[in-house]
């Protein structure tokens, strides 16, 4: 069985294309860190990094909808 790898490029109209994106570029897109900060991952290999940081939840993202809930559930609870 093959394993199938999956790799995001951009293309422009013209044919051009720009290097894949990198585990920081994909951190930094998911709003784990700011671009200039540094990182370092530890512990797992870098596709295993790709695919956790697939999954998160934006902390942004996770916030508003935590306060959304919060607010439902205050005014639910208020009658």
């Amino acid at each position: 069985m093959l394993d199938q790898k999956t790799v995001a490029i951009i293309r422009s109209l013209d044919g051009t294309w720009d290097q894949p994106f990198t585990t920081f570029d994909l951190a930094a897109l998911q709003s784990l860190i700011e671009p200039e900060e540094f990182l370092l991952l530890d512990g797992a290999s870098d596709s295993v990094w790709c695919e956790h940081i697939g999954n998160l939840v934006p902390p942004d993202a996770a916030t508003a909808v935590a306060e959304v809930m919060g607010t439902t559930l205050l005014l639910a609870w208020g009658g």
